[in-house]
């Protein structure tokens, strides 16, 4: 048989399969396996660990601070009854079937409601009524066939009481509690004691969240404090120092009518300069003479909407003031409710940065206006010694055609001074 010469294809190809061939066995010849002792294995899984609950550390006050654990344990009992009701063979068909759509039907309400990116103005009653809803009737499907159905219950009146925020809400807890007992048929002793713990879980809910909402709410204002008292040390002018007010400060009472105001001189008449929070088309008066107390550098509340406009039930004017004169004044118009010593706090201190801020902008007023005064008068004195020492020339004069009159000419030694 004639033996055929290779092409160039194959041999390049013959050499390709020669050099992976020889790659692999040199990788394989130098690779022996993992080296690491047992003290290496041991930190290496500790500082999986430690990294992992630092993760954890981080992401749970987040779920913690909003209802995602609440809605969270609820998913996970409402699942794992429903899985316990279906999985068991002596459950009557209809009911396991009943307790599988319930589930599904949840769910699928969660993921559509989860996917609209519209608002929706009954979105938290909707879901409030579907976890009322989902907790009663698989209660009422599984507590005769499941022991740890009652988990649903507890688990539904925390996610209820935490979506809502609200003491009333204790009559839902009453309406999800009625079909576990009646189907039940749980004793009176039984009833009261059920009653007992799910009131008080939904209450225990209420205040620890309303508490963690208080007091987020007031480090968050007093952030703000502080960043306007940084903003207002930093102005040089009053158009710069109402921006900042107006721009910040409303932050504090939110739901609040802000208007702020400035003292014409030598009167007690207020001049209004920037407001916020008003309705569209409404301004507050021009001008306002507020009826002050024995102390005028103190607040007071009266009854009635901001002056010139309808928004408020009541309006708080805080006067601004500087060693004891007022320089401008400060209201805050809206419910009673929105204007308690906590509020009054934050605003005095608002109160106060206006005042000092005032104060301020006025003293570098007056000195801008004495520096330009002195500057103006200080041209026209070398201008005059200028022109003269140009007139004369006189040799005693060091001038000498400078563009400015000499040190020794300012010391009286030019002749014609």
């Amino acid at each position: 048989m004639d033996a055929q010469p290779l092409s160039e294809r194959e041999l390049a190809r013959l050499k390709s399969t020669r050099a992976q061939r020889s790659g692999f066995r040199r990788v394989a010849a130098d690779w022996h396996g993992p080296s690491d002792t047992w003290q290496q294995t041991v930190r290496w899984i500790r500082l999986g660990t430690v990294t992992e609950l630092r993760y954890w550390q981080a992401a749970l006050p987040t779920l913690l601070r909003g209802d995602f654990i609440f809605t969270l344990v609820l998913w996970v009992a409402v699942f794992s009854v429903a899985a316990a009701v279906v999985a068991l063979p002596n459950v009557p068909l209809t009911v396991r079937y009943s307790a599988g759509l319930v589930a599904v039907a949840y769910l699928y309400l969660y993921a559509e409601l989860a996917r609209t990116r519209r608002p929706l103005a009954g979105r938290r009653w909707l879901l409030g009524a579907a976890d009322l809803g989902v907790v009663a009737a698989l209660g009422a499907l599984s507590v005769a066939y499941v022991g740890y159905a009652n988990v649903l219950l507890f688990f539904g009146a925390a996610r209820l009481a935490a979506r809502f925020r609200d003491p009333r809400v204790l009559l839902a807890g009453v309406a999800m509690l009625a079909p576990f007992e009646l189907v039940g048929h749980a004793a009176l002793l039984s009833m009261l004691f059920d009653s007992f713990a799910v009131l008080t879980t939904m209450l225990l809910v209420v205040q620890l969240t309303t508490t963690l909402d208080g007091a987020q709410q007031a480090a968050q204002r007093q952030n703000t404090l502080a960043l306007l008292t940084s903003s207002l040390a930093r102005v040089r002018d009053e158009e710069a120092l109402f921006a900042q007010l107006v721009a910040q400060a409303p932050t504090l009472a939110p739901d609040c009518a802000w208007a702020f105001w400035t003292r014409d001189p030598g009167a007690d008449d207020f001049r209004a300069v920037r407001w916020a929070g008003l309705r569209e088309g409404e301004l507050p008066g021009f001008s306002f003479t507020p009826t002050l107390g024995a102390d005028r550098t103190q607040p007071v509340l009266i009854n009635g909407p901001l002056p010139g406009t309808g928004v408020g039930e009541c309006t708080l004017l805080y006067p601004t003031s500087a060693d004891g004169e007022l320089n401008g004044l400060i209201t805050i118009a809206g419910r009673r409710s929105q204007l308690l010593p906590g509020a009054r706090g934050l605003i005095r201190g608002v109160a106060e940065e206006m005042g000092a801020t005032l104060q301020r902008l006025q003293a570098l007023d007056d000195d801008r206006s004495t520096w330009n005064g002195c500057t103006a008068i200080g041209w026209r004195w070398w201008s005059a010694v200028t022109i003269r020492c140009r007139a004369t020339r006189r040799p005693g004069c060091l001038w000498r055609g400078r563009a400015a009159p000499t040190p020794s000419c300012r010391a009286m030694r030019c002749a014609n001074r």
